[in-house]
């Protein structure tokens, strides 16, 4: 695979709405663009992520490119890792004397505890030679597991683990001397503002809101002195971010600064697509407010920027590798960026039907989401399915609301049962009722789990309004929704409304210790879900020695300072008075200290990932029937 610079940042600019860059590609690299790498040792998912950072003339290679690795939770948007690339220059060192060990599916390696000068904290450091090439990978001692399967991915060709696999590391961190003593040489580093504003944009898109809220919130601190149009572009994705997560305050402070960049760089590259975007954003964010007339306003104001792409060839070209020179890279760039502004279109034409349905106005919202059926067509049934089933899934499912409203319930559920399906990459049983009726198989499908929880939670809502249904069927679908809640993270809250008939039924039932239980699992994922991890470690804190409790209650409340500064240095890099310094000095003292906790926890072996199976007793769950939501 080849980019020029200027394809690195103009198809990242695309990606604001297909999830990942649209490449083109000579040849496909070993490793993909970004993969999985399971979970670490506190719980939290990560993944591998090329970088596009290596190259001094106009064309990069990706062979020639490292990755970085990047882990869920509070420290999101900084690196906790990175592999060079194969044979790649593997700058100064810093680090103790190595000791050999046996790496699994790697062989022999070179194994050291170093001060990384580019992510400025203390690492371990891995080194190996297979086929004739020198590998070399470094990350904390809490993302090892995931470094150790990075490099099996790269150097071996194997398979990226699951999402949410756990695999033990084969370092022996007890047998490695220690690093030089020595401070760390700079600010933390190690992610670029692309590779943050693209995985900040990829949670979005599969329903990791809280993820991206923190990632894209983390960059904007990281890279304050990016040029305005990088700023811009974080400024737009957190504000959808933080307002899907109803943050609406600092959803506004965004968008009224995204705002300002825009007047006050008139000159800036697509800025009329921007302010579309920045309009349309907008308009979501009042539709997550429930003030559907004033969305109605602004999404009209919005416009519709593009026409259609009616012609499958130039759509297909995002798919294919091109024929030509390096030259043919601008025409495949211009086709991604008119895909970018008919995702947008469609974007807009969903939101307006939600706001008509919203309004009680069900022909005004069928007849908009026809518009928006229309501009996502060719891209649904023509682009990689990964990069466009976010919006295939959300008309699906507001095709599904419009027929609940029409009392078409059969049908309002084979439109759920579409969404679903399409999120799952099968064949629709009932391809007839669905807007989009082909089949796309998707490479992963867990990538897509908080979606198709979401659309399977709405669905059983839905079938629980049918007087005939089974309530025992309607329940047994809410279960397995909620069961797999607890399975996700970064998700963010799961809103009441959308447990309510849940809640009801098992009011209903009979009390047994298996219905507080399954009370209590819902009651934890109107919350963020990871709090059921919090419960979980709640109670090993309580049978932990004093000295293991403490550094537990420690690490939550270094996370919870930590996730407080993101969003107060966020807020102060659009205020001139406001004492950046002081705020950057706290939270770098509180990242030290979480990392070192993290240490000590790590060699306690006390720390990993986390069972989620509260038990409590029937007297604790006294249940009172849910507040009433007006959920459309």
């Amino acid at each position: 695979m080849i980019r020029t610079r200027h394809a690195t940042r103009t198809l990242l600019l695309s990606s604001v709405l297909i999830a990942a860059s649209a490449s083109p590609a000579r040849a496909a690299p070993a490793a993909p663009e970004r993969f999985e790498l399971g979970i670490n040792s506190t719980n939290d998912g990560c993944i591998a992520t090329r970088q596009w950072t290596a190259g001094e003339s106009g064309v990069r290679f990706a062979a020639a490119q490292p990755f970085s690795i990047t882990c869920r939770g509070v420290s999101a948007a900084e690196a906790q890792g990175y592999v060079y690339a194969p044979d790649g220059d593997a700058g100064t060192d810093q680090c103790g004397a190595s000791v050999e060990m046996q790496i699994a599916g790697l062989g022999p390696a070179e194994v050291r505890r170093c001060i990384d000068p580019v992510l400025a904290r203390q690492v371990v450091d891995l080194r190996f030679t297979r086929d004739g090439k020198r590998y070399r990978g470094v990350a904390v001692e809490t993302a090892l597991a995931p470094l150790e399967a990075a490099l099996r991915v790269i150097a071996t060709g194997a398979r990226a683990p699951s999402p949410r696999s756990a695999a033990p590391s084969s370092i022996a961190l007890a047998d490695l001397p220690p690093a030089p003593a020595t401070a760390a040489v700079s600010e933390r580093a190690g992610l670029t503002a692309e590779a943050a504003l693209a995985e900040g944009i990829a949670a979005l898109q599969t329903g990791r809101t809280l993820d991206a809220s923190r990632i894209l919130n983390d960059a904007l601190r990281a890279f304050v002195a990016a040029d305005a149009g990088t700023k811009l572009d974080l400024r737009l994705a957190a504000g959808l971010a933080d307002s899907n997560l109803s943050q609406f305050d600092a959803a506004d402070a965004h968008f009224v600064i995204g705002q300002l960049l825009l007047n006050n760089n008139p000159g800036l590259a697509q800025a009329a697509y921007k302010q579309q975007q920045l309009t349309t954003y907008r308009g979501l964010h009042l539709v997550n407010q429930r003030r559907w007339d004033e969305a109605l306003e602004v999404l009209s104001m919005s416009g519709a920027g593009s026409k259609d792409l009616s012609d499958p060839a130039t759509l297909s070209q995002l798919n294919q590798e091109p024929a030509g020179q390096i030259d043919s890279l601008q025409s495949s760039l211009t086709d991604a960026n008119l895909l970018s502004r008919s995702l947008l279109d469609a974007q807009r034409a969903w939101a307006l039907s939600v706001a008509q349905l919203g309004l009680g106005r069900t022909a005004e919202a069928e007849a908009a989401l026809a518009v928006a059926a229309d501009l996502a067509r060719t891209a649904v049934r023509t682009v990689a399915p990964e990069r466009i089933v976010w919006i295939r899934a959300a008309i699906e499912r507001q095709k599904g609301r419009i027929e609940a409203r029409k009392g078409a319930i059969e049908t309002s559920l084979a439109n759920f049962d579409c969404a679903i399906t399409a999120l799952q990459g099968g064949t629709p049983s009932a391809g007839h009722l669905c807007v989009f009726p082909d089949a796309r198989p998707l490479p992963d499908t867990a990538l897509n789990a908080p979606l198709l929880v979401e659309a399977q939670l709405e669905r059983a809502s839905v079938a629980s309004r049918d007087a005939a249904r089974d309530p025992g069927a309607v329940l047994k679908d809410y279960e397995e929704a909620v069961q797999s809640l607890a399975n996700l993270s970064g998700t963010g809250p799961v809103s009441l409304g959308a447990l309510e008939r849940y809640f009801a039924l098992l009011a209903e039932g009979a009390q047994t210790d298996q219905r507080d239980e399954e009370f209590f699992r819902a009651m934890q994922s109107i919350g963020e879900p990871a709090i059921a991890r919090e419960y979980a470690q709640l109670q090993k804190v309580v049978s932990a020695d004093p000295e293991i409790a403490g550094l537990l209650r420690e690490r939550t409340d270094l996370e919870r300072q930590l996730i407080r500064l993101r969003y107060e240095i966020t807020a102060s890099t659009g205020a001139g008075e406001a004492d950046l310094p002081a705020l950057e000095r706290e939270r770098a003292a509180a990242d030290a200290r979480l990392d070192e906790v993290n240490r000590k926890l790590l060699a306690a072996n006390r720390i990993g990932a986390l069972a989620i199976s509260p038990r409590r007793s029937r007297a604790s769950a006294k249940r009172s029937p849910p507040a009433r939501s007006t959920s459309s």
